[in-house]
């Protein structure tokens, strides 16, 4: 079943978050650089090959993997059709048309331009992405495959992986770069006597800026301000 994050246990992504997007990076890069070779050896054009390709590369989508065949001849590009071959990252009122999605803004910053650029230069895109979708934040990757027909590109194979994803938050007061190399070490697992060994300070001084951090985060505890701070991309 197609999943989207709703509660979030903050103490568990604390603990998971550098190996957990890590893993998932170096599965987005395998999946990515398999999907690349296969484009190039089919090198594709027309709807009967596009669909070749995508069936190909079905098997390989887990369940953070989305796979989409997407129709790129519309003059207008809320007017891309878009066919979900593989959804198992839900997202929550796709519609046959890129222009149908529920949060425009979304699709408008993040999705169209992308879409655009592969049509009008044929060449493929890969980016590592990080969107706010509706009340989510979403870090992701995503691979964009042109298919050419009649010598124009026509069609493109799109994939999604996604690293992580969490409830957006609103935006914190800006933190001094003290307190951001500390909510990084917090990120990777550190207790606040090895922070200050690390940064070479007081114990009592890291002690008070992780208090003053939740503070400025809104956050509940510490597990919490390193969720909120991996949201609103001030770690990553």
């Amino acid at each position: 079943m197609a999943k989207w994050a709703g509660e979030v246990d903050f103490n568990a992504v604390a603990r998971i978050i550098p190996n957990r997007v890590e893993e998932k990076r170096m599965q987005a890069i395998a999946l990515f650089q398999h999907a690349v070779s296969r484009w190039e050896n089919y090198k594709p054009i027309g709807r009967q090959q596009l669909f070749a390709l995508a069936q190909e590369l079905r098997p390989r989508c887990d369940e953070s993997t989305n796979l989409y065949v997407i129709d790129l001849l519309p003059d207008d590009p809320l007017e891309f059709g878009t066919d979900a071959l593989v959804e198992n990252v839900d997202m929550r009122g796709l519609r046959s048309t890129i222009g149908g999605y529920a949060d425009q803004e979304y699709v408008k910053r993040d999705v169209v331009p992308h879409y655009l650029d592969v049509k009008e230069t044929g060449r493929t895109s890969w980016l590592r992405m990080t969107s706010r979708i509706q009340d989510q934040i979403a870090v992701y990757d995503r691979l964009i495959l042109p298919v050419a027909e009649h010598k124009s590109t026509r069609w493109a194979v799109a994939i999604s992986k996604t690293r992580m994803l969490l409830p957006a938050t609103p935006k914190a007061r800006p933190l001094t770069q003290r307190q951001e190399d500390i909510l990084f070490l917090l990120s990777q697992g550190l207790a606040s006597k090895e922070i200050a060994r690390r940064l070479g300070t007081s114990h009592r001084t890291v002690e008070h800026q992780i208090e003053t951090l939740k503070k400025r985060l809104g956050a509940r505890n510490v597990s919490h301000a390193v969720a909120i701070a991996v949201a609103q991309a001030i770690i990553g």
